[in-house]
């Protein structure tokens, strides 16, 4: 029925709650009076009861009471009179309770015992109780003469002994009272009394109204619907018609307006309505378009789609004109992008604007006038957009002020493009981690590897050419020894940026690792072509460098692979190309060197050379040679230089130049430093137990030994343990090891020299020293190269080049041995220029330790002539003779 009175679901709301608003409650306050007169009727009638079972409860104690002060009158008076007492109808008999139950005889109470079903009284005397046994129906015989209405029932410890006649039916109402018996007697059970009465007997009266009640009820409650419907019709008619217009706004269609012509609140939501629907219109539009951003944000890479999208609803919105976005490229700019949109609403990207000042790290937006000048659109608002809690870019608008409606959406404009930006940040910088060095900003060896073999196969499948260049620069070390890591590597990012700058759009340029870089170009004519781009490398890296205030110089060596000659893959170029880097570094450096199979023949040798190296030093096939040295003032051999030779079973003899420049490459030389300090050791206790004059023995020391810290306390300990005198070790380095930083070299060479060991600076004139060298290092000794002999007699400029070098050994207080002498006319020189020592063939070859000790004795017994003479301190050699002075005198 309700269904066809109204015809929507809020008027039969209504409607109910008008019923149970209304009737229910009447209802509910009729049926509560009924039940509460009931309840109190039911409360009085229990209360009649309970004063009932009291009197009848109280009268059975009133008669026990009575019968024992009658006991205990009968005791006073004597024997004769207890009869009477016996007479009383509630005694059976004068007979005690059984034995076998125990009594208190000392209470000074009456005792009412029960035992079994059977009742006794005691009552004490004067020596202990009289004892009667009770009639039990005597004792409650009247519960029959209580008013007509009520039941009494008398129980004893729980179970019901007698009761009256009356009413037991289930609506019975029942009240029980329970005397305290211990305030008279001293008892063993409980005595209750209950009074019972019929409820329906209470609640006649009560009974009319409750069936009355209903009918009443039923009148209003069809009176109150009647006219609460029609009311409720009239009134809820504009719902219905706002519950279509909600339909149709479900299903999509914000066009449709409600009309309402009444003047109440639902002519008011109606014009709410409407204002709703036009905004659900507009917002709709609006977050489709933020969706779309959204997904833009998620699926692009580009960030100019996104601010594009961010724009075109910028311009949407209402009372914004001329939107744009100020982006910063990276995090610590100089310059920003200008995004604005065309009268046609296409992106319009200007080129960078110059800016003082940066984005980066600031906690604050520019003013309105200086927005408005780096992008010279008028500004009237901005919105920050930052990456990672710095801003780095500014949504700017004209025409909308902070706190109007379009604002929050402005904001969230400037959030998402802070999400963009940060997304593409990310991802530029994940792209950088994965793709490029860190520190130069170069490509880095995988993505140049990658770089590769794009353009060999570009070049096999257009059958041209390209070249992998391999550069490794010189001396760089030096700058990290020296200067700390931190000015080695912003010496590589100079460096780096200088090696970009040289290039071409086509070519690729990586950081391989450390000092070392690689260079692809593809689409060459020819080697020519490698070469001018090789030298203009060279050049730009020989170029000083300023780093830390100091200034630095190194030098690049290159080594030129092409492709696809010399590989036809990434590998197999980086190889050769690196194998040609170091025949160019060991030709000095600063050079470039093209691959070729040689290289590869002779990379194959220093593996095999460094292989059977090993093997001979942990084998002990390594020997040492000692080549004797002239005295020139006191004509006599007493010093020589330990050299090291090597004659291999496969390789045959290795001159030493070789194998000891792979020990040095390779740290064996650290290996081998023992075995010839152990040699030496051996040679001068053999001279000793032979009373054999050696001063001195030479031992060569390498720029890597003497650079690790503890080369002199080694050498110092094992001289000690074998009772060895310091002075008897002369130590010879090169000028190589005084390059750069010479701090840990003074400090091992001090060492050497406080102790007593003679400092020696070999192959002097060929290398790096300067005079300030000889004046500040510890030296004691300088050798002469003997390229300086080998044209001294033919050349006037080197003979005057080794004149000058004894005479500055002489002022410097430095001794100085020439090596090399090969001939008579050498030594004589020699001799008139004041040099202290020779050492070449002249004299005597390399020999073993037993022949050094042999020639040294033959030569102090030999003082005069050997095939020869030797007059006024000069060896003369007979013309035309082939004179060998340690060869002669051994025959």
């Amino acid at each position: 029925m309700t269904g066809l009175m109204f015809g929507n679901r809020v008027e039969r709301s209504v409607f109910f709650a008008f019923v149970f608003l209304t009737v229910l409650p009447l209802t509910g306050i009729g049926y509560f009076a009924i039940w509460q007169i009931e309840k109190e009727t039911l409360k009085l009638a229990k209360s009649e009861q309970r004063a009932t079972a009291k009197n009848y409860a109280l009268t059975l104690i009133q008669r026990i009471q009575t019968l024992a002060e009658q006991i205990q009158a009968s005791t006073l008076l004597g024997e004769e009179t207890r009869a009477w007492v016996v007479k009383n109808p509630l005694v059976a008999s004068v007979s005690p309770p059984p034995t076998a139950v125990e009594i208190d005889t000392k209470s000074s109470r009456p005792l009412l015992i029960k035992v079994e079903d059977n009742f006794y009284l005691g009552v004490p005397d004067s020596s202990s109780h009289a004892w009667v046994q009770l009639a039990p129906e005597q004792w409650w015989f009247d519960v029959e003469e209580v008013p007509n209405d009520n039941r009494i029932c008398v129980l004893i410890d729980g179970v019901t002994k007698a009761c009256g006649s009356g009413d037991t039916s289930r609506d019975t109402i029942t009240t029980t009272w329970q005397p305290f018996l211990q305030s008279s007697f001293t008892t063993n059970f409980q005595l209750a009394v209950s009074a019972n009465q019929s409820e329906s007997n209470v609640l006649k009266t009560t009974t009319l109204m409750g069936k009355v009640l209903p009918l009443i009820i039923a009148l209003v409650c069809a009176v109150t619907a009647y006219l609460g419907s029609i009311l409720i019709r009239r009134k809820f008619r504009p719902l219905s018609e706002l519950q279509r217009a909600t339909g149709m706004i479900e299903q999509g269609n914000y066009d449709h307006r409600v009309l309402i012509s009444t003047k109440d609140e639902f002519a008011t939501l109606g014009e709410a309505f409407n204002r709703m629907s036009t905004k659900l219109r507009e917002s709709f539009s609006k977050m489709q378009l933020l969706a779309d951003v959204d997904r833009l944000i998620l699926s692009s890479t580009n960030i100019e789609e996104i601010v594009e999208s961010v724009l075109k609803i910028c311009a949407s919105s209402e009372g914004v004109t001329k939107p744009a976005v100020l982006l910063a490229p990276n995090s610590h700019p100089h310059e920003v992008v200008l995004y604005s949109l065309d009268d046609r609403g296409n992106l319009v990207i200007q080129k960078r604007l110059p800016w003082a000042r940066k984005f980066a790290d600031q906690q604050w937006l520019v003013s309105n006038s200086t927005a408005a000048e780096i992008s010279g659109l008028p500004v009237t608002n901005q919105f920050a957009i930052q990456s990672n809690g710095c801003v780095m870019g500014l949504l700017i608008v004209n025409g909308q002020e902070t706190g109007q409606p379009a604002s929050k959406q402005l904001e969230d404009l400037a959030d998402r493009l802070s999400v963009a930006a940060t997304n593409f940040s990310h991802t530029q910088n994940l792209f950088k981690q994965a793709h490029f060095d860190s520190l130069t900003d170069l490509l880095n060896r995988n993505s140049f590897e990658d770089r590769l073999n794009q353009a060999i196969a570009q070049a096999q499948r257009g059958k041209t050419q390209g070249a992998l260049i391999y550069i490794d620069l010189d001396r760089f070390k030096q700058v990290n020894d020296t200067e700390g890591h931190k000015a080695g590597d912003r010496l590589l990012r100079i460096i780096a940026q200088r090696l970009s700058g040289l290039l071409r759009d086509v070519d690729s340029i990586a950081r391989l690792g450390g000092d070392e870089f690689g260079v692809v170009l593809p689409f060459i004519n020819d080697n020519l072509e490698v070469v001018r781009v090789c030298n203009r490398i060279i050049a730009e890296v020989r170029k000083p460098v300023i780093v830390e205030r100091l200034e630095h110089s190194v030098t690049a060596s290159i080594g030129v692979a092409i492709f696809p000659d010399d590989g036809e893959d990434s590998e197999t170029l980086l190889m050769c190309a690196d194998a040609a880097m170091y025949r160019t570094k060991d030709q000095s450096g600063g050079g470039l060197t093209f691959y070729d199979q040689s290289i590869n023949q002779a990379n194959h040798r220093r593996v095999q050379l460094e292989v059977r190296l090993r093997r001979a030093i942990e084998e002990g096939n390594l020997k040492l040679v000692f080549q004797p040295k002239l005295d020139l003032f006191s004509n006599e051999v007493n010093s020589a230089e330990a050299l090291m030779r090597w004659t291999d079973d496969e390789l045959g003899n290795v001159s030493p130049q070789e194998f000891i420049t792979i020990a040095e490459q390779t740290g064996l030389i650290h290996d081998i430093e023992p075995l010839l300090l152990q040699k030496v050791i051996e040679l001068l206790k053999l001279a000793g137990e032979r009373e054999c004059r050696i001063d001195h023995i030479a031992i060569n020391a390498s720029p890597q030994q003497i650079n690790k810290e503890g080369y002199a306390k080694r050498l110092l300990q094992d001289l000690r343990k074998n009772d060895i005198s310091p002075e008897r070790i002369q130590v010879e380095v090169t000028e190589s090891l005084f390059i750069g930083d010479t701090g840990q070299v003074s400090r091992e060479l001090n060492a050497l020299r406080k102790a007593g060991v003679l400092i020696a600076l070999d192959d002097f004139g060929t290398g790096y020293s300067s005079l300030n060298v000889l004046t500040k290092l510890p030296l004691d000794i300088i050798k002469i190269d003997r390229s300086f002999l080998l044209t001294m007699e033919k050349s006037g400029p080197a003979r005057e080049m080794v004149r000058h070098i004894v005479a500055i050994a002489e002022t410097l207080e430095k001794k100085v041995v020439a090596e090399g002498v090969e001939c008579s006319e050498q030594l004589e020189t020699l001799r008139e220029f004041g040099c202290h020592y020779a050492q070449g063939y002249l004299i005597a070859r390399p020999m073993p330790a037993e022949e050094l000790l042999l020639f040294i004795d033959a030569y102090s017994a030999t003082s005069k002539r050997i095939h020869g003479t030797v007059a006024s301190g000069v060896l003369q050699r007979p013309p035309g003779s082939d004179f060998n002075l340690g060869r002669d005198i051994l025959l």
